[in-house]
């Protein structure tokens, strides 16, 4: 209430003088009061009202968290100014002014709000208002797994809360359970959102990683096993585990480098196992080539190699580039088939070697001479002409010796495959006289080889699966 006039008495006298009315009391005198000018008297004190505010912490798993207190209900009374404070002792002393109601920063505790009239500064109320912050849950998604070639999958599972949230949901099962079976195709991390029962929340991550790279598997270059060489070690890369097959001829199956003794030509796999169960193969082949020559067939040029005289040796068979001949039983060896100005004694082991493979052919027998040709009998020679004969198939050679034209004349009993070619002593081809197939009975072929200087040529016939071998002059 403002501009107040209280006035009370009896009497007829003037009512309070000066004060204006024309009452009077007879008598009593009159009493009087003026409220002073902008002054007021409360006629009601705000009336309080006790709330409370509860939230979940700012961060999970922390103890505060931000209310805005501008917002809670603390009195219906109007007409009055609303202040916080954090201490509060009756009847009327606060401390600790919140200065930003609308975002304070709090614990669990309580706060008081002072409620006072705008028509006097010296009436008020306080209500109080108790802060909560709620405890957030435990979020546990466990720990990291990895999907390779052994698991293909993986069980996710989390903890803490009664509702569940994944995301993102790309290869998940389900994404509101705890425990979703999650089949990602690439590496992938998963955020659960856990929900306690008071509606708190927290997260935490679980990395899968896809690891399904195969190894590198590398079993090495092709090798060859021959007659210096009988065995060889395999050695593979690329794995932390390694299976070979086939067994036949290795020392061990499950180590990277077993010792390869096969008896025949074998193409072994090996099987790396990288870290991550993945696996990769490579193959190697191990070449048996341990063919031993044929013993050789010789043509042995007396005076006697028993007597005084020297004399000469040709191998006629086998011939070729890879061979190399010995007739010191193995101490040297040379390329040239011939072997001249022999003394007596001088031969002690004639032999062949593979000089690809290092094979050794069994020692001839220095008293079987035939120098025509090898596997086959001399049935008739004369000056100029050479006639070989063996299971009715026939080869006639003329002019033997001969300068630039020679004739063969070649009969089988019945066709076939077959090839005539002409070899130097060095075992190099000089020409291919016929490549095909023979009729049965007689072939007949002339064969121009202009003449530079005098040389021993080797004829070589291949027909029903059987070779027949002369020797042939050419001179100037």
């Amino acid at each position: 209430l403002t501009d107040v006039f209280i006035a009370w008495g009896t009497g007829k006298k003037d009512f309070c003088e000066g004060s204006g009315g024309n009452f009077q009391c007879p008598a009593t005198p009159s009493k009087c009061f003026q409220l002073p000018g902008g002054s007021f008297i409360a006629i009601e004190t705000p009336k309080p009202i006790d709330n409370f505010i509860k939230l979940c912490p700012a961060i999970a798993g922390g103890t505060t968290a931000t209310f805005n207190l501008n917002n809670i209900t603390v009195t219906n009374s109007s007409n009055v100014t609303i202040t916080w404070w954090e201490t509060y002792t009756a009847p009327s002393t606060f401390s600790n002014s919140i200065g930003s109601p609308g975002s304070y920063s709090s614990g669990s505790k309580d706060v008081y709000a002072k409620i006072t009239s705008n028509t006097d500064a010296t009436v008020f109320s306080v209500a109080t208002v108790t802060l909560t912050v709620y405890q957030s849950p435990t979020a546990n998604a466990g720990s990291d797994v990895t999907i390779n070639c052994t698991t293909t999958s993986a069980t996710l599972g989390a903890s803490g809360g009664v509702s569940y949230s994944w995301s993102p949901s790309t290869g998940l099962s389900a994404t509101n359970i705890s425990n979703p079976i999650a089949t990602p195709s690439v590496t992938t991390t998963y955020t659960v959102t856990v929900t306690g029962a008071n509606g708190c929340t927290a997260t935490d991550d679980v990395k899968v990683t896809v690891d399904k790279a195969s190894p590198t598997a590398n079993a090495g270059s092709d090798v060859t096993i021959n007659c210096t060489t009988t065995s060889t070690t395999l050695g593979a890369s690329g794995g932390v585990s390694y299976s070979w097959s086939p067994s036949t001829g290795l020392s061990a199956t499950d180590i990277s480098n077993p010792t390869a003794t096969p008896s025949v030509t074998t193409t072994y796999t090996v099987t790396v196992t990288g870290a991550n169960g993945c696996t990769a193969t490579d193959d190697v082949k191990v070449t048996v080539d341990d063919t031993i020559p044929d013993t050789p067939t010789i043509c042995v040029v007396q005076p006697s190699l028993c007597g005084p005289e020297t004399g000469s040796i040709t191998i006629l068979a086998p011939l070729g580039a890879v061979y190399e001949y010995s007739i010191d039983d193995g101490t040297t060896w040379q390329s040239d088939v011939d072997f001249s100005n022999l003394a007596a004694g001088s031969v002690t082991g004639i032999k062949v070697k593979n000089i690809n493979t290092g094979c050794i052919s069994n020692g001839a027998d220095c008293s079987v001479s035939d120098c025509s040709a090898p596997s086959a009998k001399l049935s008739e020679a004369k000056s100029s002409e050479t006639i070989i004969k063996t299971n009715e198939t026939t080869i006639k050679a003329f002019p033997n010796p001969f300068r630039d034209t020679i004739n063969f004349v070649i009969e089988v009993p019945e066709s076939g495959d077959g090839s005539l070619e002409l070899m130097n002593l060095m075992g190099q081809r000089v020409r291919t006289v016929f490549d095909g197939k023979f009729t049965a009975g007689k072939n007949t072929y002339e064969v121009n080889l202009p003449s530079q200087q005098t040389s021993t040529l080797i004829y070589v016939l291949w027909v029903g699966g059987k070779r027949l071998t002369g020797k042939l002059i050419q001179t100037k």
